[in-house]
């Protein structure tokens, strides 16, 4: 018993690595596949952001089909240079089974990404960037509780990417090319 724990402290000593954690109050997440924020990670930060998803879908039209399997969409972001700009890449992995409805027994097996992203994003107006009108009011209870019309004004960001494609994709055109721009 003695040797599995000096094996044990001698393996998690040898193997630790050091972390550095990121403290915000708010963290600018997004979830792949489905949002997207204006705001960045922050300077010399990466994250990462997965989403798995179940595919169970059947069809019924003239030529039906059943599709059953999993994916998941997933984004690295990493903050560069400055606070407004990111670079990301993202993409969507999926694998299934596709089984078409006639008289033949015709199963496919797929799997391979529906798609792949690399870009970059610039926050160009941040509304909350100079707010000083947000300081409470130490004598006006309304004041303080009354709606702020400026709180409608959006966040911008500009982004721009390229989609890339690989070879016998089965889960896009024929026609789209290898390199496509966003």
């Amino acid at each position: 018993m003695k040797a599995i724990k000096s094996i044990l402290i001698l393996l998690l000593t040898f193997f630790s690595t050091q972390a550095f954690c990121q403290y915000t109050d708010v963290i600018n997440s997004n979830r792949p596949g489905v949002s997207r924020s204006a705001f960045s990670v922050g300077t010399n930060v990466a994250q990462f952001e997965v989403g798995p998803y179940i595919i169970e879908e059947e069809r019924t039209p003239a030529i039906g089909y059943k599709v059953s399997g999993f994916g998941a969409d997933f984004a690295v972001r990493y903050g560069l240079l400055w606070e407004q700009l990111e670079l990301n890449f993202e993409g969507n992995y999926q694998s299934d089974n596709k089984s078409y409805f006639s008289n033949l027994d015709n199963k496919d097996r797929r799997s391979n990404f529906k798609y792949l992203t690399l870009g970059a994003k610039y926050l160009v107006y941040d509304p909350y960037k100079n707010a000083e009108d947000d300081k409470p009011n130490l004598y006006s209870w309304k004041a303080n509780h009354t709606f702020k019309w400026k709180s409608l004004i959006p966040a911008i960001a500009v982004y721009a990417g390229a989609n890339f494609d690989t070879p016998d994709n089965p889960y896009t055109a024929d026609a789209i090319e290898a390199l496509a721009l966003k």
